[in-house]
């Protein structure tokens, strides 16, 4: 299931995933993976049931063309094709 959007939920499942492949697998500093985008920007959300799977965080270069950035997958479903 694809979400989009900063809903409450959303935001904890999209920290938690970038945390987990970002801060713990990569050893990317939490204060340069975290930052103040991270309060307006919103994110799309893959879920398999009620498991992270991937995430964009994305803001809007002009009102017609999206920029993505701090995507992401989990580790569990990398290389799937």
């Amino acid at each position: 299931m694809l979400y989009f959007g900063r809903s409450p939920w959303m935001l904890q499942a999209v920290f938690a995933l970038r945390q987990a492949v970002f801060v713990e697998e990569q050893h990317i500093p939490t204060e340069w993976e975290f930052d103040e985008k991270d309060q307006t920007c919103p994110y799309f959300l893959w879920h398999d049931g009620n498991t992270p799977i991937a995430t964009i965080r994305y803001q809007f270069s002009t009102p017609n063309t999206l920029q993505p950035d701090r995507f992401c997958v989990a580790k569990a479903f990398r290389h799937q094709g």
